[in-house]
C-alpha cells in the first residue's frame, strides 16, 4: 500500500515536472516570438529610412554622397530659402512703400492767361539774346613779332604783332595789327612785353589802344 502511493505521488510529480517544463517552453517561446517582432520591426524601419535616404540622395543629386554632405546641401539650401524669403519681405515693404506714394494728391495745375504786350516784348527780347549766343562767331587768336628785337621805338609808335599762330574767326590783321570785335561782348587779352636792358627810361612800356583810345 505504501508502495502504491508513492508510485501515485511520483506519477503525480513526474506529470507536475512536465506540465511546468512545458509552460516554460511556452514562455520561452513567447519570448522568443515577442523579440523576432521587434527586430522585424525596427528592420522594417531601418529598410524605410534607407528608402528616405536614397530618394533625398536622388533628389539633391548627390547619388553615394554620405550623410554629412546631405545635412550640408540641406544646410545650403535652407540658407537660401531663408535669403529668398528676406528678399520677398523687403519686395513687400518697397510695394507697400509705393502704394502710399501713388495715393499722394496731385497739385492742381494752375492755368495762365494770355501775356500782356511787356511780357511778349520780354520773351522776344530773350529769344533774340538765344540766337545771337547761338550764331556767335568763336573768337581766339594768338600772334607774336617776327622780328624780337626793336631799336629805337618812338613814343607812340605801333608795334604790330605780324607773325600770326592762331586767328579762329579771321578776325585779326598780321598787317594792321588791329583786333576787329565781330559782335558785343566781353574779351581778355593777354600782352606779354619786356623792354630790354638798354632801355633809356625804365618807365618804358606798351599799351593796347581800342577805337583809337588809350
Amino acid at each position: 500500500m505504501e508502495y502504491g502511493i508513492r508510485l501515485i505521488v511520483c506519477n503525480w510529480l513526474s506529470s507536475l515536472s512536465k506540465f511546468a517544463t512545458i509552460e516554460i517552453a511556452e514562455n520561452v517561446l513567447s519570448e522568443i516570438f515577442n523579440k523576432l517582432s521587434s527586430l522585424d520591426q525596427r528592420v522594417q524601419y531601418l529598410e524605410n529610412r534607407k528608402r528616405q535616404l536614397l530618394q533625398i540622395e536622388t533628389v539633391l543629386g548627390v547619388n553615394g554622397a554620405t550623410d554629412v554632405g546631405i545635412v550640408k546641401k540641406i544646410i545650403s539650401m535652407e540658407s537660401q530659402i531663408r535669403d529668398m524669403n528676406q528678399q520677398i519681405k523687403e519686395l513687400q515693404i518697397q510695394k507697400t512703400h509705393s502704394n502710399q506714394n501713388d495715393h499722394v494728391t496731385t497739385p492742381s495745375v494752375v492755368t495762365f492767361g494770355s501775356p500782356d504786350a511787356g511780357t511778349k516784348r520780354g520773351i522776344q527780347t530773350t529769344h533774340r539774346k538765344q540766337r545771337q549766343a547761338t550764331n556767335t562767331t568763336r573768337v581766339a587768336f594768338c600772334a607774336g613779332v617776327a622780328v624780337l628785337h626793336r631799336d629805337h621805338v618812338g613814343p607812340h609808335q605801333p608795334i604790330v604783332f605780324d607773325e600770326i599762330i592762331t586767328n579762329v574767326g579771321n578776325v585779326y590783321s598780321g598787317k594792321t595789327g588791329i583786333f576787329r570785335v565781330p559782335v558785343s561782348g566781353q574779351y581778355v587779352l593777354n600782352l606779354v612785353y619786356s623792354a630790354g636792358v638798354s632801355t633809356a627810361s625804365p618807365d618804358s612800356y606798351l599799351e593796347i589802344v581800342s577805337d583809337g583810345s588809350y
